[in-house]
């Protein structure tokens, strides 16, 4: 019988294992709308830097422009209140910083704080 040894995980083992991988699993499933959304905001300040239209514009217009844009790709938690449009030395920087809160579970929050920011120069 000096050869025989039992192999495996136990059934705690098992449970510890499982357990885990579903807690994990929960985080993932509550904070991946937050990198979905911060995705797009980038996008849309991606687009915005790319268009050379914008270059002529004046600031309140490019705010109507970035509250419509927000609008079109569903960004909700986002508003554009909470990116800053201003004009600089001949340059129009557009600057988003933000955090965004998804509850876990119970009284717990994961927070994830963005910041994006893009610069190009006015016309």
């Amino acid at each position: 019988m000096a050869g025989r040894y039992e192999r495996g995980m136990t059934g705690t083992g098992w449970m510890v294992t499982i357990f885990l991988i579903l807690f994990f699993s929960l985080i993932g499933v509550r904070l991946a709308p937050l990198y979905l959304e911060a995705y797009k905001v980038k996008a849309v300040l991606d687009s915005m830097a790319t268009n050379d239209q914008i270059a002529g514009m004046k600031l309140r217009d490019i705010r109507q422009l970035l509250s419509k844009r927000f609008d079109v790709e569903n960004i909700r938690k986002v508003s554009p209140d909470d990116v800053l449009v201003d004009q600089e030395d001949g340059f129009i920087i557009i600057e988003a910083d933000y955090e965004l809160r998804a509850p876990l579970m119970g009284n717990l929050d994961g927070v994830a704080k963005f910041y994006y920011a893009v610069e190009f120069e006015q016309n």
